[in-house]
């Protein structure tokens, strides 16, 4: 699995982070040669469950086949999820103690072949990774930072028909996401985060195919 650590990064504990510690008492991952790199596992890789919305996990079962192409900005228990159900991922993820949990843990579940995991840094590399991924995808699913920036850049990157899910849709400042995807089939998707009764929204778009544009 292709891992892109960016070395002039000072890691910066992300919430799932923050949460572990906290919650289950997970200590930062030691660099001793003689340590294993897998780790008791936080919430919610414990789970290989997406941090969203029942209805949009839903929605996601009924998408994911074997060999579905999936970019993903935010990586964590969907990234398992995309995974065990043979999906081939990119993952973007700007949190490197973060990304090496993810990665210790697709190790462990034998699924370390289907993930690349791209680990860089917030900021213009972190929007235009997709600009140096080939092919386009089946699936885009915003769920990490500069969440409109994100949408903007890779929403001509999806096949006909294909989807964007972006999670927490319904926060203001993710308002221009609606603007930029003004025409596409649009399903909003409400309910509670897995694991928490926090309500929260998702909202997805699927790109006009040939035939609904002719229609």
């Amino acid at each position: 699995m292709e891992c892109n650590y960016a070395s002039h990064m000072k890691p910066q504990p992300s919430r799932y982070m923050r949460l572990a510690r906290q919650v289950l008492g997970i200590m930062p991952q030691s660099t001793h040669k003689s340590q294993p790199a897998y780790r008791p596992k936080p919430w919610p890789l414990q789970s290989g469950e997406p941090w969203l919305c029942h209805k949009a996990i839903a929605q996601l079962e009924d998408l994911i086949v074997p060999g579905t192409r999936i970019l993903e900005w935010g990586s964590g228990g969907s990234t398992i999820f995309f995974a065990k159900r043979g999906a081939k991922i990119h993952c973007v993820e700007h949190d490197p103690e973060w990304a090496r949990l993810v990665e210790a843990e697709l190790v462990h579940r034998k699924l370390g072949g289907q993930v690349n995991i791209h680990q860089i840094d917030l900021g213009p590399d972190y929007v235009n990774i997709v600009d140096q991924l080939s092919g386009d995808f089946d699936l885009i699913v915003v769920d990490g930072r500069q969440r409109v920036e994100c949408v903007k850049r890779s929403n001509n990157r999806l096949v006909p028909g294909g989807w964007i899910l972006l999670d927490d849709a319904d926060r203001e400042n993710y308002w221009p996401a609606y603007q930029e995807l003004a025409g596409w089939r649009t399903v909003v998707l409400k309910g509670s985060r897995t694991n928490s009764e926090e309500q929260i929204q998702s909202t997805m778009w699927q790109r006009p195919d040939q035939s609904s544009k002719s229609a």
